[in-house]
């Protein structure tokens, strides 16, 4: 098993969250239309990975926390539009949902050309919480990220390629198999906050058990300013299948109930 859990610091509990994993066997055609989804599992520090992953007198271990659900559609001219789906609940019941729609180019880094963001907050019916509504758009031209957040303004300079963390799902399925050279960039997190300096290597391959069977990923890393480490493993038709950081770990699904609560 690699080494992929010492960001989560609980080798045994992902590794036995994987086992209850499918994964699809469908082509899969990362230059083209696709859409892939996750769910996104909260895997909090323990001390003895062999507590039960349900509950325990010290609260929840490891849960369901959301899904998200990415869209891309090639629209001509370089580019393609990454519709973007969230939902992802807090610990008091609580949910964050943000559905985004961006321009990026067809190049390394699906650099985003320009976007418009909805970011809400729902109470434990999902329904709208009063005063919790964020409308943002926001445009990348040369070096200058201009974004309007409910009718405010705010524009930054950037000094290296960009990238958003949701357009780097999409790019890092489109990166040569044989790719060894780090990529360096920055990066908006949720098209929203600047993190520089960003670097992503690649880590070679290794063998993951799932509940389909054995399979052979590919995986990168990506550090910089302002995150926790994050690591990426692709399958063998350079799909996604799991992204890990911290205590969040997406991790593809198509048919989880989490899954089917993004409409």
């Amino acid at each position: 098993m690699p080494q992929i859990p010492a960001l989560a610091r609980s080798p045994m509990v992902l590794e036995d969250l994987l086992k209850t994993v499918n994964l699809p066997d469908q082509a899969f055609d990362p230059n083209g239309d696709w859409e892939n989804s996750y769910v996104l599992w909260w895997i909090p520090f323990a001390s003895d990975p062999r507590v039960p992953v349900t509950y325990t007198h010290k609260g929840p271990y490891r849960r369901p926390m959301g899904a998200l659900k990415l869209r891309r559609e090639r629209v001509g001219d370089g580019a393609a539009k990454l519709e973007v789906k969230l939902l992802a609940s807090t610990l008091d019941g609580f949910h964050n949902r943000v559905q985004a729609t961006i321009i990026c180019a067809a190049d390394s880094l699906s650099t985003p050309r320009e976007w418009s963001q909805v970011s809400e907050m729902l109470d434990r019916n999902l329904d709208l919480v009063r005063g919790m509504r964020i409308l943002s758009t926001g445009r990348f031209s040369g070096r200058r990220v201009a974004r309007v957040v409910e009718g405010k303004r705010h524009a930054i300079s950037v000094d290296r390629p960009l990238t958003g963390a949701w357009c780097l799902f999409d790019a890092l399925q489109r990166l040569p198999v044989d790719a060894m050279a780090p990529l360096r960039f920055d990066m908006l997190e949720e098209m929203d906050l600047h993190k520089p300096e960003q670097t992503l290597s690649p880590l070679g391959s290794a063998d993951f058990e799932f509940a389909s069977g054995s399979a052979r990923l590919r995986g990168f890393r990506q550090t910089g300013r302002g995150i926790l480490p994050y690591e990426y493993w692709l399958d063998d038709k350079q799909r996604l299948v799991l992204a890990v950081s911290g205590l969040r770990a997406y991790v593809f699904s198509v048919d989880a109930p989490q899954v089917r609560m993004l409409k």
